[in-house]
């Protein structure tokens, strides 16, 4: 009788040791003040980000040019107009032979370059998003001083490498610029006043994209915004990597395909329930995801939400924190085009964490 009493408490002792070892999981305990704090740097380096000189905030427009001469300024009757009193009515004349774009500058007007590389250039050349997809990369200088060389001609476009429109609204489905391994130039940027603007290729289509410095609204801007703070939605999550050269069908907010490499799949668990997320190549230390949930319907952008997960650790596991979920660049910009979420990222479950719809002042009408 005695031993009878005695094996099971010594197997709950056991039990219990064993749930004191290491867990075969990568996520860390956080409490909710650390919590709050690590949300916040977060949300104030977003706002960095988009505010700065060249932040998705200050995108002012994007040009196509045309095969041949295409005449540009302020003017009504340009074939590439600029915003009214930012610059001469004719400044120049922009020319499009095959994958070369020329600028020829008129007598007169102030026109500067900076080349890849040069002092105050993004460490790419490119400032084409950054591993965030947050914004620019190290924008333009925010000083008085003017950048670039005074110009009267330039080759603004040549060969460079492939601008398809990635997932966060710029160049890669990361954000990052031009085609992994791509030897290919990056296009120098060219400043006039408070406006900073090169050449980027859509597809067939060549493009001015344009950046205004002077932008009271991203000026006033201090975030978007966003549900309370629940570290129920701090999870964690099982990832399962893909075949190697895997792809998906993705759409975009214009409906254009592309195939995106897909890095694999996380799993995790909700109220009990089980849901999955395809993840997409987005940096050397993280997977890019694109999510639909059912807040689309009501609160959150109706075209879906973005975030970036950390490399699952050696035991395949890693956190999602969709208290920092965010808005992509076509949620508040309309010089941008995004992908959507594929139909298996399009979950059964309202995500009632990180940014809601852009405030009216931001919100685009497509």
């Amino acid at each position: 009788m005695e031993g009878s009493v005695w094996v099971p408490m010594v197997m709950m002792l056991l039990m219990a040791l064993a749930s004191c070892g290491p867990r075969p999981t990568g996520i860390a305990e956080i409490g909710e003040e650390e919590h709050a704090q690590v949300v916040q740097d977060w949300v104030e380096y977003r706002i960095g980000r988009l505010t700065e000189p060249t932040g998705w905030l200050r995108l002012a427009g994007m040009m196509p040019i045309a095969p041949g001469e295409n005449r540009f300024g302020s003017g009504e009757d340009m074939d590439i107009r600029f915003p009214e009193g930012t610059m001469p009515e004719f400044a120049g004349v922009m020319t499009l032979e095959g994958d070369r774009v020329t600028v020829q500058v008129r007598e007169g007007v102030d026109f500067r370059v900076e080349f890849p590389g040069d002092v105050g250039a993004d460490e790419d050349g490119s400032g084409e998003g950054d591993e965030d997809g947050l914004g620019e990369v190290d924008g333009a200088d925010s000083s008085t001083k003017p950048r670039g060389v005074p110009v009267r001609d330039v080759v603004a476009y040549e060969g460079v490498a492939d601008s398809s429109t990635g997932a966060d609204g710029s160049t890669g489905a990361d954000g990052s610029a031009g085609v992994a391994g791509s030897t290919a130039p990056e296009p120098p940027r060219m400043f006039h006043g408070d406006l900073e603007f090169f050449v980027i290729k859509r597809g067939d289509l060549h493009m001015v994209r344009l950046y205004n410095y002077d932008n009271p609204a991203a000026d006033r801007f201090d975030g978007f915004p966003r549900y309370p703070l629940d570290l129920k939605w701090r999870v964690e999550a099982r990832f399962e990597p893909a075949e190697e050269g895997k792809t998906i069908r993705m759409v975009n907010i214009l409906d254009q395909l592309s195939d995106e490499p897909v890095m694999g799949t996380y799993y995790f668990e909700v109220d009990g329930v089980e849901y999955s997320l395809d993840a997409l190549e987005g940096s050397e230390t993280r997977h890019f995801v694109i999510v639909g949930d059912q807040t689309n319907r009501t609160d959150t952008y109706q075209a879906g939400r973005y975030i970036y997960v950390d490399h699952p650790d050696e035991n395949g596991r890693t956190v999602f924190d969709f208290n920092m979920m965010y808005n992509p660049p076509c949620a508040f910009s309309a010089f941008t085009t995004c992908l959507l979420p594929p139909p298996q990222n399009r979950l059964d479950v309202a995500i009632t964490a990180g940014e809601l719809r852009p405030q009216e002042e931001w919100r685009v009408v497509r």
